[in-house]
């Protein structure tokens, strides 16, 4: 009795973290659960390989895992200007978080 709902919570949780709270998502590679897709990240030398990759594969817009907190790439020049010009006040007042940061100073991505 106690297997089976411990099967059940497992599958319950498994189902949540690699399909429900991607349903609305970009699609992209799927995520480790707890670990997202931080090792696909550190397979690739340099890093930003695997960005080039799923790229090719999931095109402009993709959804990527740091962890439990997903990341919504985009990586062509024309979508980035669309999508910021058109919908520039949702993105207004967005936290900057840690992970913002290391793109931002120059580690991966545009930088100036």
């Amino acid at each position: 009795m106690i297997f089976l709902l411990l099967f059940t919570t497992f599958g319950s949780w498994l189902f949540h973290e690699l399909y429900w709270k991607r349903r609305t998502l970009p699609p992209g590679p799927t995520p480790l659960p707890l670990f997202g897709n931080i090792l696909a990240l550190s397979a690739e030398k340099p890093g930003y390989e695997a960005f080039r990759k799923w790229t090719k594969v999931y095109g402009d817009v993709f959804t990527f895992w740091m962890g439990t907190k997903p990341y919504i790439i985009i990586s062509s020049y024309s979508r980035l200007k669309e999508t910021f010009i058109r919908d520039g006040e949702t993105y207004m007042n967005k936290v900057q978080l840690h992970f913002q940061e290391f793109i931002r100073d120059g580690y991966y991505g545009v930088h100036s």
